[in-house]
Order: structure tokens, then sequence, then C-alpha cells
């Protein structure tokens, strides 16, 4: 990882290299090589990838397009560049020297073994380890000058101080040696490996060891100056920065800021995985990577000098979900020419990482004149602007170059709702019970609302170290997707808002210190609802019934009952919801594009569906072909969609079909988005779904897909190829996925998250079996008696279990009750609940059994003749079966032994000799064919003496 001219370069396991823009971290280019690679250097004008695919890549540093590619295996180091040329070794012992203009190998040279760290150059000389040792090579030709064998491989890239070489070995030493020959000056033993390569300053050299330690040396004898316990193993370089401040990470997630003079910790940040690679500092900017897949950017200029500008007030907060930290924010509000400008940076790292930045202009009298928006996800920039005129307000979207425009009626009443509560408390004194309503702007409606305040009591917050009186504010909004959703805020006497809770969201934000806010906790909540049964193959469910019991204010919030999910309530708390899969089929003569003036919404491009991009229209006329006939051409394009896209997770929470067209990956909201607007290219009404599916692990998760307008509107899934969604598919939102819907859209997926604790799964049906849940738990206990042999309680749960409706468990219940009452010698009840089996239910895979069980019960009645019969049904019957053989054999010796029927009872065993030779009865069968030959002549002789 590299940084140079605003611009930040770095490699990834994703076959990517990236170039990003330092400012916000979205990028400029990407370059895709074979294979998972590595930033090997900056040239100034050429960036170097090292790739497993087998080649060392250069590409214009500003443009990201190939210059120039080397076939060389296994590059494993960075490159040392020196003028004209970069160093770097390989995991097959090479040290090569590489002509960047031309990109033609100098020189190669056996480098003693693998090459283990980046060489370092100096006028004459190249320095590299191994797993060896050091060693030293001329810089024109790779002539061998001198090595020195350490104990264990040298992991750690040289430094040059003076007339010495500075390295570290996994055997524990610290060494400094004499640059000429290779001769030692000084070495230092700490308790653990030393892998993480040194930084030199002011006479002191500074490295981390894995025995939990951070380690100041004098460079004349290397001495101790001091050493400070990180608590964890340092194995990635240690790196100097503004301030007197080293930076160190370690093995468990923390980067550590340490005084260079004092060895003294400053503060710390906590990731959820190892730092393995080398912080880079740029200025006042920290950027390193954690094994979390996240590469982070810390600001380290000191607040004295981060802000000049004048401030009317500020403010620094923490974001709450579930009581949990998700991010921070910091506001404040600055005069203007017009009147005052508000502006709001908020970190968002609940389920990935946002940054967000907003700024308003209001008038005196808290108007709003104008707005901006800015949302940073990845590499997606989402902006939005509006300016006011008299009582329009001009609204211009901008997203991957596009940008839509639209015109807003607003009012000129409507206030800035950031400014709402001083304009109510600059009213004067309040008391509880006081209310004023104020019209203003929804930002992510893009709609004209009313926001009404109403104090409703007195409360102490801790403020700055002293107690403060603050009003208690319900604040709530008439919008229809914010009905029932009310705000609490904790409100100074001037209007200042220093705390927010919303109960129906969980959501809360908190006015605190700036060291406070800054701090990162991780956040790790899963967007799923647990189930009481896991539903193992979900894709194959064809009809399902769960229920939920929640909050009414949620229940009021699933609108959807249609032709396949049908909402039962049973009480205000508690909801049956009923979903099937339907029949998928082509319900419309119509021929494409359909132009129905009712569905016109569900064919216009927005931010996120670039239907009309000349890229997505080509792609999907070339999916679509000649086919004009909507169904079909549906089809087609719902397989391209899956076959095409690689499934992988994304640092944004949906990317726009441009942006998953370019990259062909994502998850179900990336398959979903390009499938719209694929079909909305070519003519098919579409829109988006999002609710809950079934994971298969007792659980269910937030999902997307699609449905298209075929003469009726189709549920289809893109991310599974189905034409008609599987029944574990709950809804609970669709939308055109303009961005003004986004509100109705998101908000009954987040209270869902919130408000249902647990799904209770009714039943389900599968390929004609249907799956009770109270069917399952009864199963579970039955299983549990029978391992314990307490086959009389069992017998009475498998009664319980046979009375329930008809489930995938009936025929095993009637089989195992069967089974204990032969046991028990009651076999008349025993025949009868093998018989209800084969009568009920024709087709189980007990059926074997029970004919069998029938077979044995017929012979201990004395009937051989009933007992052959079903032995013989069962061989016709089902001949692979497991039990076939056993009861082939058996029709012979009721032949041979009850009827003394000899040549049939031989017929039977050669059959099970020639059908089932492998199995243990053929032997059975082989002797008693001797046995009835035997018989068969002592027979005939004995009818020749009489």
């Amino acid at each position: 990882m590299a940084v140079a001219d605003s611009l930040l370069y770095l490699g990834s396991t994703d076959c990517y290299a990236y170039c990003l823009r330092v400012r916000d971290g979205t990028v400029r280019w990407r370059y895709r090589t074979g294979r998972a690679n590595f930033l090997a250097g900056l040239t100034g004008t050429l960036a170097l990838i090292g790739s497993s695919d087998g080649y060392l890549h250069a590409v214009d540093q500003l443009s990201g397009e190939s210059v120039w590619r080397l076939p060389i295996r296994k590059v494993s180091t960075e490159a040392a560049v020196r003028g004209d040329r970069a160093f770097f070794g390989t995991a097959e012992g090479y040290l090569y020297a590489v002509d960047l203009h031309q990109g033609s190998v100098l020189w190669r040279v056996k480098a003693g073994g693998a090459v283990t760290t980046t060489p370092t150059v100096d006028s004459e000389t190249v320095y590299w380890g191994t797993e060896s040792g050091l060693y030293a090579a001329t810089k024109s030709d790779g002539f061998l000058k001198w090595s020195f064998h350490a104990q264990a491989a040298v992991r750690t890239r040289p430094v040059l101080w003076k007339r010495r070489v500075l390295w570290g070995s996994d055997d524990g030493y610290f060494y400094a040696v004499d640059v000429q020959n290779g001769a030692l000056l000084w070495k230092r033993r700490t308790g653990g490996q030393i892998k993480s390569s040194p930084a030199v300053h002011n006479d002191r050299v500074f490295f981390g060891s894995t025995n939990g330690w951070v380690y100041a040396l004098d460079l004349t004898q290397g001495k101790p100056v001091w050493k400070c316990q990180i608590e964890a193993p340092v194995s990635s370089a240690v790196c100097l920065g503004p301030g007197d401040m080293l930076f160190a990470g370690d093995d468990q997630g923390g980067l550590h800021a340490i005084n260079t003079t004092e060895g003294r910790e400053m503060w710390s940040f906590s990731t959820s995985a190892s730092i393995e690679t080398p912080p880079v500092v740029d200025g006042y900017t920290l950027y390193f990577r954690s094994g979390d897949g996240y590469l982070y950017s810390l600001n380290l200029k000191p607040e004295s000098a981060r802000w000049n500008a004048h401030f009317l007030w500020e403010n620094w907060g923490e974001q709450f979900y579930k009581d949990k930290k998700i991010g921070y924010f910091h506001e404040a509000a600055q005069k203007a020419k017009r009147g005052v400008k508000l502006w709001t940076r908020q970190v968002n790292w609940e389920g990935g990482f946002r940054q967000s930045f907003s700024e308003r202009l209001v008038d005196p009298d808290g108007h709003l004149l104008f707005f901006e928006d800015r949302r940073v996800e990845g590499s997606q920039v989402l902006t939005i602007r509006g300016w006011v005129k008299r009582d329009s307000l001009l609204v211009e979207k901008g997203l991957d170059g596009q940008v839509l425009r639209k015109t807003l009626y607003i009012g000129e009443d409507a206030v800035a709702s950031e400014v709402a509560e001083q304009l109510f408390f600059n009213q004067g004194a309040l008391s509880v019970g006081d209310s004023r309503s104020f019209p203003s702007f929804d930002y992510d409606s893009l709609s004209r609302c009313n926001l009404l305040l109403t104090v409703v009591g007195e409360d102490t917050l801790q403020w700055r170290q002293k107690s403060l009186p603050v009003a208690v504010v319900k604040k709530t909004c008439d919008l229809p997707e914010m009905e029932g959703i009310e705000v609490q805020e904790w409100v100074s006497s001037d209007g200042k808002v220093l705390r927010v809770e919303c109960p129906q969201l969980r959501i809360s934000l908190r006015v605190t210190s700036q060291k406070q806010a800054l701090q990162w906790h991780e956040f790790q909540e899963k967007n799923t609802i647990p189930a009481d049964v896991s539903i193992e193959m979900p894709l194959k469910v064809n009809c399902l019934n769960v229920r939920l019991t929640t909050s009414p204010f949620l229940l009021k919030r699933i609108p959807f009952s249609d032709q396949r999910q049908i909402l039962h309530f049973v009480s205000d708390s508690t909801v049956e919801i009923e979903v099937k899969r339907v029949a998928a089929e082509a319900s419309s003569s119509a021929m494409l594009p359909i132009d129905t003036s009712g569905l016109k919404a569900f064919l216009q491009p927005t931010l996120f569906i670039q239907c009309t991009h000349p890229l997505i229209v080509k792609t999907a006329q070339r999916v679509v072909g000649n086919e004009r006939e909507p169904w079909r051409a549906t089809k087609r394009l719902l397989e391209w969609v899956y076959n095409n896209i690689n499934p992988k997770q994304t640092n944004v929470r949906f990317k726009s079909a441009l942006e998953v067209l370019e990259t062909m990956e994502g998850t179900c909201s990336e398959y979903t988005v390009l499938f719209v607007a694929l079909a909305r290219a070519v003519g098919i009404p579409a829109r988006v779904c999002a609710g809950l599916m079934a994971s298969g692990k007792q659980s269910f998760g937030l999902h997307m897909w699609a449905q298209v307008y075929v003469g009726r509107w189709i549920d289809v899934d893109p991310s599974w190829n189905q034409i008609s969604v599987d029944a574990t598919h709950i809804k609970l939102a669709s939308s055109s996925l303009a961005l003004e819907e986004l509100p109705r859209f998101n908000v009954p997926i987040s209270l869902a998250l919130v408000h249902i604790d647990t799904i209770r799964v009714v039943s389900y049906q599968t390929d004609g079996q249907v799956e009770l849940t109270a069917a399952r738990h009864l199963w579970e206990k039955i299983s549990r008696l029978r391992a314990e042999f307490q086959d009389t309680v069992a017998l009475k749960l498998l009664g319980q279990l046979y009375a329930l409706p008809r489930n995938s468990r009936s025929d095993d219940a009637l089989y195992q009750m069967g089974e204990i009452l032969f046991d028990k010698g009651e076999l008349a009840k025993a025949k009868n609940r093998f018989d209800r089996l084969l009568e009920e239910f024709p087709r189980s895979e007990l059926a074997d059994n029970a004919l069998f069980q029938l077979g044995k019960i017929w012979q201990k009645q004395g009937r051989p003749d009933s007992a052959q019969a079903f032995f013989l049904r069962l061989v016709e019957e089902f001949p692979n079966s497991e039990l076939a053989d056993d009861a082939l054999y058996k029709a012979g010796v009721i032949s041979e032994k009850a009827f003394s029927q000899f040549k049939s009872a031989e017929r039977f065993y050669r059959r099970l000799i020639e059908e089932y030779e492998q199995s243990g009865w053929a032997s059975c069968a082989q002797e008693a064919l001797t046995r009835c030959a035997k018989w068969r002549h002592q027979k005939q002789g004995e009818k020749a003496n009489r």
C-alpha cells in the first residue's frame, strides 16, 4: 500500500488492484489481474503490481491502463525502486532487477533461498532477507558481496543508517551489521520473533516483536531506550507519524500510537482482525488495513490545527442501534452571508462503512435556502442538492455520472428541520404540554411535511461535567411512512438537541465529547430473525405458514396480502402469514414493450435503475434477442443475470445497475437491481421487493428479489434463478427504487428487524410433504424416549403425532406404533397400524418395512400362506428395498418348511442368488438349495422304495 498525489494504491485478494481517492476512499480505477495481488511499488509514473497469476504488472498510476507485464513466477516481495530500475524477490529463490521503461529483466541471481523481505537499495548495493539470513549484492549486476547467516528466517525489510544495516529475525534477535562486509556490530535479543520491519528516527530504531512489546534501541550500541507493552503480537512494520508518533499494528486487530521519546502509548484503535500489513502515513492521515476486510483512514491532525472557522456552535456525538454503537457524528453552525450554514458529517459502520456529509443554508428566520447531501459508501458516491426559489425546490440527484433533476413544491413557509427546536424554544419559557407545528421538508422522501413538537416532560443531563436541566420533547412527522413513529429529544433551553431516541426503530443519538465520539466499537449485528425450526431446503418449499407475535404497531405496517401471500390476523399482536408458490406461466398476450399508463413508474429510470443507459439497453437487447413475448423474455433475462453475476459480498448496501454491470459481482440486491434495469430496458415493467427468506439455518434473513408485470405481477428471484419464487419469500416492501421512495421501502424492513423476536413456523410443504412444527417437536421427544427404551410413553406421543393434520411424520408415527405394539406382543393392534400405513400412505418410504412386518405378524399367527404373500408382494413392489433379499429368502423358507414345496422353494432361492448375488442372504440361499436337493432326493428314494 502506498500514497502519492492524493491517491492511495493497494492490491487485494479479489483479483483487482485499486487506486483510491484519499479524500473519501472512492475508486479512481481498478486493474484486474488473474489472481490475488499486492502493490509492489510506485515509480512516479507506474504502479507495479505483483500477482499470483505469474506476472509482474506495470500500470499507469493515473489511468490504471496496462503499460507492460513481465512473466515472473511467484513474486513474493514489494519492489525497491531506484532510478529506472526495480528490485524484488520471488518465492522460488531469485532476486530480479527490472528495467522500468522496457519492462525487461536486466539480471536475475539466486538469492540464497525464498526471498522474504522487500529489498533495500543504496547507491551501489541491494540488500534483502531470506529464510536463512541477510544478503547484499551489487546493484549493477547482482554479484554477491556478502551474506550473514541467521538462525532463522529474516522477515523484516533491512533499514540503512549511516554505515549500518538494521534488521530483525525469527530467531528473536535484532541485528546491526556493517554495510561493507556484513560483519556483526551488535545484536539485541527479545522474547519473541521479530517480523516487524523497523523504523529509524533520532538515532533510535523502533520495531515490534511477537512477544507483545514494541522496542526502541540506541543505534550506536543497540542498548534498550524503552519498551512499550502492547499485550498482543506485533508482526507488521512500525511506521513513524507526525508529532513524535510511532504506529504499530498487532495481530489481534489493535492499532497503537506510541510516543517515540518516552515509549508511552498515546491512544489505540481496535478492529476485529489482525493488522499484518504496514500502516502508511501521508501528512496528517494514517492508512492501514485489517484482516476484517476494511481499509481504515484516521485523521491525526490536532484539534487546534484542524478547525479554524468561527462556529456559532459545534457538537460531537455517538450513534446507537439496539444499544450498540454504530457510528459518530460531528455537526456545527457558521455564519453565512444570507443567514446560517449548518453542516454535519456522519460515519456509520452498521453493516458496512458509510460516510455522509450534509450542508444546509437557512435564512435568519430558519427557512431553507439550499441543501446538499453527499453519501460515500465504498466506491459509490450519491449526491442530492436542492435550491429553493420562492415556493419551489429544484432538486438535483447524482450517482455514477448520472444526474436527475426535478422541481418540487415546498412552500414559502417551510423551515429547515434542523432548526425547528430552536424556533420552538425561542418562543420563550415552555411548559409540559406546550406544542407547535412547523411546515418543513423531508430530505429523504423529498417531500413537504409537517413537524409537531410537544413538551412531554423535564429531565437533567450531565453536560460538560455539569447537571443541565432539559426539556423532553416528542417530535412527530405527518409523512405516511412515519405514521406511529415518535422521536424523543432532550433539548436545552436554547434549543440545542443533546439526545435523541426513537423507540420504534431502536435508534439513538447522544451528544458527547470528541474523544468519546471517535472511539470505535465493533458492530456485528446480523440482519436475521431466529426461527423456531430450520427449513432445510427453502428453495423447494411450495407452501409456508408462519406465525408472528409482535407489537400491534408493526402488524399495521405489513401491507402485503396478494395472490401469493395472505395475512390472517389472529389478534392485534399476532398474525399468521400464509405464503404459496404461484405457478409461473405466461398470462398475457401483449407483446413487448408493454405500455400501460398505470405502470410508467416501473418502466422509468432511477438513480439506481439506469434502464435507459446505452450499456444497459444494449445488454438487455442482446440477451432478449428477437423474443417479443414478455414471459419468455423475462426467463432469458433471469437466467442471464443468474449465470453471469459472481456471488460476492460488497462494501455497498446495494450497487446501481451500472455498477453491477461493470463488476458483475454482488449479493441479492445487485442481482435484483441489474435484472430490474434490464427488464425495464426492453419494456417489461419491473419493481424491487424486499423481505425475509428462510436461510436453512433456523433463521430468516433479509432478502431482495423482483416482480415483473406480464399481464399480472409475478415474483421472480434472479439470485436463485427462480421464475416462480419459493414460499419462504415473505414480502415486507416493494418499490420502483426511486430515491424518494426509499424511506417507504426501508421502514417496514427496519421495523421487522427490531420488533420480531422469533418466527414460528407452523407448517411448510415441499414436494408434496407437509412439515408441521408441532410434529417435528413431538418427533424429537419420541426419538429421545425410544433411545431411552421408554416405549410406553413414546407410544402415547406417537398417537398424538398421528392425530395431527397429515404431515411428513404421519407415516413414521403409524410405523413406530406398529413396531412398539409388535414388540409388546399385541399383534392385532400392530397389524392394524401397518395396514393403515399401506392404505393411507402407499408411496411412503416405509411401505416396504410395513409389508415385511405384516409378513412377520402372519408368521407368528400361524398363517404361512398370508405371510408368504406379503413377503412376495414386498419383492415385486419394492425390488430395490433393503429388505427385498430377506423377504425373498423367507418366502423360500415357507415353501420349503411349511409346505414342503421344494421346487417352489428352489425357484425363490435361485432368484435370490441371481438378483441379489452380493447379499448375505444369497449365501444362505445357496445352502438352502443344497438342503432342498438333499430332501428332494430323499423323498424320491422313499417313493421308489414304496
